[in-house]
């Protein structure tokens, strides 16, 4: 597997839900800049939820949240769109 690879049943082009963690507090209101992300902050971490329509669209999430100077803790892909939820 290579960059150009992402591997089995993995595009970089597909609609995927993601978990992305960061330490700080980003406000509820903060959704839109954020592709409509859900926003939970519990313990000074940050928890953004949501359907992200490509790579490109998470890559906007983080350089927004390196923007605001938070340390992202972790990215995590849910699933796919149309996959079993």
């Amino acid at each position: 597997m290579n960059a150009q690879d992402p591997g089995p049943g993995t595009s970089i082009a597909t609609a995927s839900t993601y978990r992305v963690c960061a330490d700080g507090r980003v406000s509820e209101s903060w959704s839109d800049r954020f592709a409509g992300m859900s926003i939970t902050t519990t313990d000074e971490v940050t928890t953004l939820i949501g359907i992200l329509q490509d790579q490109s669209e998470l890559m906007g999430v983080l350089n927004t949240l390196h923007l605001l100077r938070l340390t992202v803790t972790s990215v995590e892909r849910i699933d796919a769109e149309g996959a079993e939820r």
